[in-house]
């Protein structure tokens, strides 16, 4: 009687474990198709954001809809490249690179005159050195043959242009050698940063949901 009875039971203890695994797995589709259409995943590559982002971190990002300044957002370079960046300059704005020695302060005119650009929440020191404008469409200002000055220079934005930097200015390859990027080239803006040393357990499962997404991307610096 009790192989009997154990026979009939194994049927059953075996469906509640395929039931299981079945619901599971119906949870993570589930969650997988509200990640394709509403966010989109990416992991990222280099320093340039630092200490912001770290490499090897993901972002979880959304429609680039409505974009302000400080918005950390992923951009196409036209070279087969995407850069994630922060926002320093909106359309119409005037941004003022002031030297001072051999540093650079970040000035920005919105309509109602220059004022100092404060970065004291993600960048230790709020500056750049010259590094940044030896190579790129903004080279020319740099000679350091000549001089550890610059004249002070100003960036005007069009009505459709967007200037980004990333938060490592001296480990960044940013709008200083691309240039402006429109509207049109910002492709995402992030939503949430996954650092694995903050949450190792969820950058772990974002990490797994990021392989299943053919649609993910690398960003890099």
């Amino acid at each position: 009687m009790k192989n009997r009875l154990d026979l009939e039971l194994y049927p059953q203890k075996r469906n509640v474990f395929s039931d299981v695994c079945t619901i599971i797995l119906f949870v993570i589709l589930m969650i997988v198709i509200v990640v394709t259409q509403t966010f989109s995943l990416s992991s990222v590559s280099g320093s340039s954001m630092l200490d912001t982002i770290e490499n090897g971190d993901y972002v979880v990002c959304v429609n680039p809809d409505d974009l302000n300044y400080r918005d950390i957002v992923i951009a196409d370079t036209g070279d087969g490249k995407y850069i994630i960046k922060r926002v320093i300059g909106l359309p119409g704005d005037k941004i003022l690179f002031k030297a001072d020695g051999r540093e650079v302060m970040l000035w920005i005119d919105s309509g109602a005159g220059f004022v100092l650009i404060d970065e004291s929440e993600y960048i230790r020191n709020g500056r750049m050195s010259l590094y940044g404008f030896s190579s790129g469409r903004y080279g020319s200002v740099y000679d350091e043959g000549e001089s550890e000055n610059i004249d002070d220079f100003v960036i005007s934005l069009s009505e459709d242009e967007y200037f980004l930097m990333g938060d490592n200015r001296d480990a960044s390859t940013d709008s200083r050698v691309y240039g402006p990027f429109k509207k049109s080239e910002i492709k995402s803006k992030v939503k949430k940063i996954i650092n694995k040393e903050n949450d190792e357990g969820l950058h772990n499962f974002i990490g797994f949901l990021y392989g299943l997404l053919s649609g993910g991307s690398t960003t890099e610096k």
